[in-house]
């Protein structure tokens, strides 16, 4: 359940092949000529310029699996990886960046443009998409405002979380900007009769990020000290560096796959501008906290959390117990770095926006404690035969730094992993009973899964408010 999704299903994406829709009648331009959708006129407007593909395959007289296919592998060889079918968006991910595709003069060049439904000439995008979602929920396009819903899926790693916030960039810039085009066409001015400007503040170019952090030195920063300094806009945008270091992870097929579902919510007031919004997330991924496979990792926050207080370490003991391999569930396999990415940098960029949101040094601490008592916890062995109890030698450092880090003895902790508690009612006493080892490593796993889902949770509260 890797998708994203935000607000009824009037629209869908899907990405890999991947399809935005939405139920609307419209008109495409094609060679310079417009044509209305219908029977009558679009069956012999078809393979027309094969070497290029054709943008709206709803042309393709005989629209089978093989010509789907065909046009969208021509396309994707010429750098055009999105492809319209009417009203649905197939996007292929080149896994490579294109500088110019996402960048501020193509907001302002899509926002500033007729909506789909009156022949919009540009080619097919992301952004087309999210632009006829602003507009239909607000009237722009001549019909009656109504809530808009655009559903993000597909498989790990067709780009699913890359067009979630491209979506959202766009409608924190058309939010800022509230500078609307006429439905019926006509010049473009904003309110005040000045034509729009294609530059965004320093704020917004700030958080416009796409991508993972570079290697140390390549990333500037941008400090904000209090959430009362930013507008609701760059707020939605700062959310998506804390939500990918918590909720993502390498998979075999994505170096930054999200392990949760989510659903986005956007409330625009009669003007255009965001008045609010909101995440629910849903089926977090929690086993991956305590089992890796081998070439995937664990969950982006924990390698972040590790690099930051190894290079706060004063001492070679200190930098060599916060290294990956020193953890449990961090060397279950043996992948513990990206390449191009820095831990470092990832988490200066979540902790960043964590300050920017207005959630204090105080409270980030707090999380991070739990994330590393979270990995502590992970170290701890037992022995015994049919009664537990905690290895002893290596393993109880990393029980005294658990215990201390969620505010309990060292006692307290080790009797909750090993010691089984019953009590059938309240009238009588509790009865204990002593787990096998094994059963205390599943005991142990258990309470890191719950520990994790609460600290995720924890955040998105901490985001949402």
């Amino acid at each position: 359940i890797n998708a994203e999704y935000m607000g009824p299903f009037n629209r869908i994406i899907e990405f890999n092949p991947g399809i935005f829709t939405h139920s609307r009648n419209f008109h495409r331009q094609l060679s310079g000529k417009l044509i209305a959708m219908s029977a009558s006129n679009n069956s012999n407007v078809i393979d027309q310029n094969e070497e290029d593909g054709i943008d709206d395959m709803i042309y393709i007289q005989n629209l089978t699996k093989e010509a789907v296919l065909k046009n969208i592998k021509i396309r994707f060889e010429k750098h055009s990886i999105y492809t319209n079918v009417s009203s649905i968006l197939i996007s292929v991910n080149p896994f490579q960046e294109f500088a110019d595709l996402y960048d501020t003069a193509q907001l302002h060049r899509y926002h500033f443009s007729h909506p789909s439904s009156y022949g919009s000439t540009l080619p097919p995008h992301v952004f087309a998409v999210a632009r006829d979602a602003f507009k239909a929920s607000l009237g722009l396009d001549s019909t009656k405002a109504q809530d808009q819903s655009i559903l993000v899926s597909g498989e790990s790693g067709a780009g699913k979380t890359e067009a979630t916030k491209l979506m959202l960039a766009y409608f924190a810039y058309a939010s800022r900007t509230r500078d609307f085009c006429s439905a019926a066409g006509g010049k473009i001015v904003d309110s005040a009769g000045r034509a729009p400007s294609s530059d965004l503040d320093a704020d917004f170019r700030h958080t416009f990020h796409l991508g993972r952090a570079k290697p140390s030195g390549t990333k500037k920063t941008h400090k904000v000290s209090s959430k009362l300094k930013i507008g609701v806009e760059r707020r939605i945008l700062e959310t998506n560096p804390i939500l990918e270091s918590f909720g993502n992870a390498k998979t075999l097929r994505n170096d930054n796959s999200s392990r949760f579902g989510k659903w986005i919510s956007l409330d625009f007031g009669a003007n255009g501008q965001i008045r609010g919004g909101s995440i629910l997330k849903y089926l977090l991924e929690e086993s991956r906290v305590a089992f890796v496979i081998e070439n995937e990792r664990n969950y982006n926050i924990f390698y972040q959390v590790v690099a930051n207080n190894q290079s706060k370490a004063k001492t070679a003991e200190e930098k060599s117990l916060w290294k990956p391999e020193s953890f449990h569930y961090l060397k279950m396999s043996d992948c513990t770095e990206l390449a191009g990415v820095s831990d470092l940098d990832e988490f200066n960029l979540a902790a960043q926006a964590f300050t920017a949101l207005g959630i204090d040094q105080d409270e980030q601490n707090f999380i991070n404690s739990v994330l590393a008592a979270i990995l502590f916890l992970g170290n701890v062995s037992f022995e015994g035969d049919e009664k537990a109890s905690v290895h002893k030698g290596l393993n109880e450092p990393s029980l005294v730094r658990c215990a201390q880090a969620i505010g309990l003895s060292v006692d307290q902790l080790s009797q909750l992993l090993t010691i089984r508690c019953i009590q059938p009612n309240p009238k009588v006493d509790v009865v204990k009973i002593n787990r096998t080892p094994s059963q205390a490593t599943e005991n142990r796993d258990s309470l890191a899964k719950s520990m994790y889902g609460r600290v995720f949770t924890y955040v998105l509260d901490k985001i949402n408010i």
